[in-house]
């Protein structure tokens, strides 16, 4: 009966550990976590068939990351073809993304590993999006070059900052908001691009600015 205990425990252990080292790879802060889990509980409920649906089928939160890549560089590629059809795409790739999370938690699969896919899917994503959109001229090729160059950047101090342990209070998100502006372009039929563009690459730069300082005087 002891011996069955401590193995609970030991698994208990293991798996906040698990959960720890997982968190450390992902690019968001601490404070930014507790709403994404809290977010996550919610998509569990709305999405409850769906991920039951996937482990049926036995398709892993990696895949589902993929998946999530793979529809957004076909969308992207639309964007010379058919906006609208591409709009869809962009948005379903955004579903996909928010789902290898909840699936992940959901078959007890969080792991560093899936961490990393996650963030490096999502890289493609934006990468996709933005080079399809200094294409098709619907944002100043200075300006997406200048976002495509910043964004890893940024996403790289972040990760680095919390597997050091010395995470940022708040992390910017502009992927999501030059993704949204996006589609208010393809269903609304109204472009902010070159508007929001300047303003999130200046951000970016601060961000980068910063944590390349603060990293360089805390490592010795």
């Amino acid at each position: 009966m002891e011996k069955k205990n401590n193995r609970k425990l030991t698994l208990r252990i293991a798996h906040k550990l698990r959960m720890r080292c997982s968190d450390c790879f992902s690019p968001w802060s601490p404070s930014e976590r507790g709403f994404k889990k809290r977010w996550e509980k919610i998509q569990k409920v709305l999405f409850f068939p769906l991920l039951k649906l996937f482990v049926k089928l036995h398709i892993r939160p990696n895949t589902i990351s993929y998946l999530s890549a793979l529809v957004a560089i076909t969308g992207s590629i639309y964007i010379a073809y058919d906006l609208h059809t591409a709009g869809i795409l962009i948005f379903i790739s955004l579903i996909l993304d928010g789902l290898d999370g909840p699936l992940a938690r959901y078959t007890d699969a969080t792991t560093p590993k899936g961490a990393i896919t996650d963030c490096f899917t999502d890289e493609i994503s934006t990468a996709s999006l933005t080079i399809a959109m200094i294409l098709n001229q619907l944002v100043h090729p200075l300006m997406g070059s200048l976002y495509l160059f910043l964004h890893p950047i940024v996403i790289m101090f972040t990760v680095l900052r919390n597997v050091l342990n010395v995470p940022n209070k708040f992390v910017f998100r502009g992927r999501m908001i030059i993704t949204f502006v996006f589609l208010y372009y393809v269903f609304g039929g109204i472009n902010y691009l070159d508007l929001v563009f300047p303003p999130t690459v200046g951000i970016l730069l601060g961000y980068s600015l910063c944590d390349f300082v603060y990293l360089r005087k805390m490592i010795r």
